[in-house]
């Protein structure tokens, strides 16, 4: 698998995961709090935007894509949005006086769903970008994706650096 072979399927991977964010955000806004959802503190901790800081920020720079520089302007509008969210949701969230999680009132209800409607509407318009992106790349330059074996190498040089040998009159062991 060549580099741009290895960041089509990281671009296909991180798709996958802000669908699953998207889908977390469903039943954030319907107000259920399980304690299996994690909910990060900004959208800026999600999965997807891990692949765009890491991954796609480099041919941001490299290749001048507009689609990633829209994506990024996307990116910032859906964190404010889903602040807005988590906030009404999770943050502010009345309790009883025993502790428990009061239910979403109606008016704190409304601003949720207008919130989730919000994020599925710029989800939709990431989706066409992303599309977009996924198309350009074909005609992106095979050494543009260097990145990608630098990545590589650094993940190889933190597991080798992890795991040290050493020897002696005793024997080998490992740190």
């Amino acid at each position: 698998m060549n580099n741009k072979d290895k960041f089509l399927y990281s671009l296909h991977q991180a798709r996958l995961e802000h669908t699953k964010w998207v889908s977390k955000m469903r039943i954030l806004a319907s107000g259920v709090i399980d304690s299996d959802i994690e909910t990060p503190k900004s959208f800026f901790d999600t999965n997807f935007s891990k692949w765009f800081q890491e991954k796609a920020t480099y041919l941001l720079f490299e290749e001048k894509c507009n689609s990633l520089k829209e994506i990024e302007i996307l990116m910032q509008h859906l964190d404010s949005e889903y602040m807005l969210l988590y906030n009404i949701c999770v943050k502010n969230r009345s309790k009883t006086f025993l502790g428990k999680i009061k239910p979403l009132g109606k008016k704190d209800e409304g601003y949720a769903q207008k919130y989730l409607h919000s994020i599925q509407f710029m989800t939709k318009k990431l989706e066409d970008l992303l599309q977009e992106l996924n198309k350009g790349i074909i005609n992106v330059r095979e050494n543009s994706f260097y990145f990608m074996e630098m990545q590589e190498d650094e993940k190889s040089d933190k597991n080798s650096k992890s795991k040290k040998y050493h020897s002696g009159a005793r024997g080998a062991y490992q740190d």
